[in-house]
């Protein structure tokens, strides 16, 4: 399944993202931590991409 990070916007496979999260029922990938940490701190700025 291929994800979208919703931060870069680099797409890849579910399987190679660095870290991953659940939001809204939806899995998010993430390239890297400090990607996904920045999505949590801002959930609604981010919550619709990817």
């Amino acid at each position: 399944m291929q994800v979208t990070d919703p931060i870069c916007r680099m797409t890849f496979d579910q399987g190679d993202a660095a870290t991953t999260t659940e939001y809204r029922g939806r899995i998010r990938g993430f390239c890297c931590q400090s990607r996904r940490r920045r999505f949590e701190e801002d959930l609604e700025t981010y919550a619709d991409e990817g």
